[in-house]
């Protein structure tokens, strides 16, 4: 049994090696999940609502189609090949109750950028529960480890973002285009990660770029598990990914 426990430490350690060393080394914060295909959703389940149907503007808004499809491409492999693997070591290496911990905590951490994007937009209710949920949880939740708000019944409130932010005021998407090892985005969305980045507790807090390169790859695979069932199931049975995920993509942040 102590043997068991050491091979997991150095497993743990050669993973988080891996992701900080070989993960996206770009400053900003990852995009919600999964990051390399779908960056704007909350969740994958609610892409069982979607039709797999051309979004109204959709050629129009990819002209780079040729030039997207194959970074698409890389990112499927990159997933297959690098996310994949690490995260099915994820699971082995860490149990049940650490993943839920880990889940929260970065889910926590997203909050303060909820309350300024909120407040941005004028929506001061949505901002106040944002406010309210980072506060209790960072408190009586052991820094975010646990979801304590959950007991106070506040109303669902989906997570604000600059580009939601810009949208508000009226400003159009943009082009669409798939970066490399970050995913689908929109000129306006891609803008507003750089605002994101500045109400980033994590960012913030963290002056290495080696820690916050850790800390990046530990929110990314913490995503990617989270989705792994939803993510299989789509990729498998959608008759185009790419337009499957553009479609979804352009209509969430429409």
């Amino acid at each position: 049994m102590v043997y068991l426990k050491v091979w997991r430490y150095f497993l743990c350690v050669g993973w988080m090696a891996c992701v900080t060393f070989y993960g996206r080394a770009s400053p900003f914060p990852p995009p919600s999940p999964p990051s390399l295909l779908v960056s704007s959703a909350e969740s994958l389940s609610s892409l069982a609502v979607l039709e797999e149907k051309p979004f109204v503007n959709e050629q129009s808004l990819d002209p780079f189609e040729s030039f997207n499809r194959t970074v698409f491409s890389f990112n499927l492999w990159a997933d297959d090949f690098l996310v994949l693997p690490l995260s099915v070591i994820y699971q082995w290496a860490c149990p049940p109750l650490v993943q839920k911990g880990f889940h929260n905590f970065f889910s926590n951490l997203k909050n303060p950028c909820s309350v300024v994007n909120a407040l941005l937009q004028g929506k001061t209710k949505e901002a106040g529960i944002f406010f309210v949920k980072f506060f209790f949880n960072s408190t009586c939740g052991l820094l975010g480890l646990v979801d304590a708000s959950k007991h106070l019944n506040l109303p669902a409130s989906p997570p604000e973002n600059f580009g939601r932010t810009l949208q508000r005021w009226g400003a159009s998407q943009g082009l669409y285009i798939v970066l490399p090892l970050v995913g689908p985005t929109t000129a306006r969305d891609f803008f507003g990660l750089g605002f994101d980045t500045l109400a980033d507790p994590t960012y913030l807090g963290m002056r290495r770029k080696l820690y916050r390169n850790l800390w990046t790859g530990l929110d990314y695979l913490d995503q990617r598990h989270q989705q792994r069932t939803s993510y299989t199931h789509f990729r498998k049975n959608s008759w185009d990914f790419y337009i499957f995920v553009r479609s979804f993509y352009l209509q969430q942040s429409s």
